[in-house]
Protein backbone atom coordinates (compact mmCIF):
# COMPACT_ATOMS: atom_id res chain seq x y z
CA UNK A 1 0.00 0.00 0.00
CA UNK A 2 2.34 2.48 0.51
CA UNK A 3 4.70 1.70 -2.28
CA UNK A 4 0.77 2.58 -4.43
CA UNK A 5 1.03 5.72 -2.42
CA UNK A 6 4.44 6.71 -3.45
CA UNK A 7 4.22 5.68 -7.19
CA UNK A 8 0.63 7.61 -7.31
CA UNK A 9 2.40 11.04 -5.79
CA UNK A 10 5.50 10.86 -8.47
CA UNK A 11 2.81 10.29 -11.02
CA UNK A 12 1.07 13.21 -10.13
CA UNK A 13 3.91 15.68 -9.71
CA UNK A 14 5.48 14.13 -13.28
CA UNK A 15 2.47 13.35 -15.45
CA UNK A 16 2.27 17.71 -16.37
CA UNK A 17 5.75 17.55 -17.06
CA UNK A 18 5.55 14.78 -19.57
CA UNK A 19 2.35 16.04 -21.70
CA UNK A 20 3.75 19.37 -21.66
CA UNK A 21 6.77 18.30 -23.42
CA UNK A 22 4.57 15.73 -25.55
CA UNK A 23 3.19 18.44 -26.88
CA UNK A 24 6.29 20.75 -27.57
CA UNK A 25 7.63 18.02 -29.47
CA UNK A 26 4.49 16.99 -31.02
CA UNK A 27 4.26 20.72 -32.51
CA UNK A 28 8.02 20.66 -33.28
CA UNK A 29 7.64 17.96 -35.61
CA UNK A 30 4.35 19.34 -37.29
CA UNK A 31 5.97 22.87 -37.74
CA UNK A 32 9.23 20.92 -39.47
CA UNK A 33 6.98 18.86 -41.58
CA UNK A 34 5.03 21.76 -42.82
CA UNK A 35 1.75 20.16 -42.93
CA UNK A 36 -0.03 21.22 -39.79
CA UNK A 37 -3.25 22.62 -39.95
CA UNK A 38 -1.83 26.42 -38.59
CA UNK A 39 0.08 26.53 -42.07
CA UNK A 40 -2.75 25.47 -44.42
CA UNK A 41 -5.77 27.64 -43.09
CA UNK A 42 -5.46 30.63 -45.66
CA UNK A 43 -5.22 33.93 -43.55
CA UNK A 44 -3.98 37.80 -43.76
CA UNK A 45 -1.07 39.50 -41.56
CA UNK A 46 -1.66 43.28 -41.30
CA UNK A 47 1.62 44.85 -39.41
CA UNK A 48 1.07 48.17 -38.31
CA UNK A 49 2.45 50.06 -35.41
CA UNK A 50 -0.15 48.58 -32.72
CA UNK A 51 0.92 45.20 -33.53
CA UNK A 52 -0.60 42.21 -35.97
CA UNK A 53 -3.95 41.77 -37.08
CA UNK A 54 -4.98 37.84 -38.13
CA UNK A 55 -7.44 37.72 -40.11
CA UNK A 56 -8.95 34.26 -41.14
CA UNK A 57 -11.82 34.04 -43.47
CA UNK A 58 -14.63 34.26 -40.02
CA UNK A 59 -12.80 35.93 -37.33
CA UNK A 60 -9.97 37.92 -36.77
CA UNK A 61 -7.38 38.15 -33.43
CA UNK A 62 -4.79 41.27 -32.65
CA UNK A 63 -1.62 40.29 -31.44
CA UNK A 64 0.28 43.16 -29.57
CA UNK A 65 3.54 43.99 -29.89
CA UNK A 66 3.71 44.29 -25.56
CA UNK A 67 3.46 40.54 -26.05
CA UNK A 68 5.81 39.26 -28.87
CA UNK A 69 8.27 36.59 -26.81
CA UNK A 70 10.22 35.19 -29.90
CA UNK A 71 10.57 34.56 -33.72
CA UNK A 72 11.81 31.05 -34.59
CA UNK A 73 13.18 29.81 -38.18
CA UNK A 74 13.05 26.53 -39.17
CA UNK A 75 13.92 25.30 -42.67
CA UNK A 76 10.33 25.86 -44.26
CA UNK A 77 8.69 28.79 -41.20
CA UNK A 78 8.72 31.28 -39.52
CA UNK A 79 6.79 30.82 -36.26
CA UNK A 80 6.19 34.38 -34.13
CA UNK A 81 5.61 33.80 -30.70
CA UNK A 82 3.41 35.92 -28.02
CA UNK A 83 2.74 35.02 -24.66
CA UNK A 84 2.83 31.38 -23.61
CA UNK A 85 -0.14 29.94 -25.73
CA UNK A 86 -0.35 31.95 -28.98
CA UNK A 87 1.78 32.02 -32.21
CA UNK A 88 1.58 32.85 -35.78
CA UNK A 89 3.07 30.15 -38.58
CA UNK A 90 4.05 31.56 -41.86
CA UNK A 91 5.66 29.04 -44.61
CA UNK A 92 8.73 30.95 -46.04
CA UNK A 93 7.20 29.81 -49.38
CA UNK A 94 5.08 32.83 -49.22
CA UNK A 95 7.61 35.79 -49.21
CA UNK A 96 8.90 36.82 -52.73
CA UNK A 97 12.42 36.07 -52.17
CA UNK A 98 15.17 36.41 -49.03
CA UNK A 99 14.76 40.00 -49.32
CA UNK A 100 11.36 40.31 -48.38
CA UNK A 101 11.47 37.80 -45.91
CA UNK A 102 14.68 39.72 -44.16
CA UNK A 103 12.72 42.83 -44.21
CA UNK A 104 10.21 41.26 -42.58
CA UNK A 105 12.00 39.71 -39.61
CA UNK A 106 13.62 42.72 -38.95
CA UNK A 107 10.33 44.46 -38.81
CA UNK A 108 9.47 41.41 -36.39
CA UNK A 109 12.44 41.56 -34.70
CA UNK A 110 12.30 45.64 -33.88
CA UNK A 111 9.56 44.85 -31.28
CA UNK A 112 10.99 42.41 -29.29
CA UNK A 113 11.74 43.24 -25.92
Amino acid sequence: MTIMIFLSIIWFCASPKIFFSYLRKSFRKLAKREYSKFVDIEQTLILDESGILRSFIDAETKFYWSGLNKVDITDNLVIIYFNSKNFIVIPKRYFNGTKELDTFLNYINSHIK
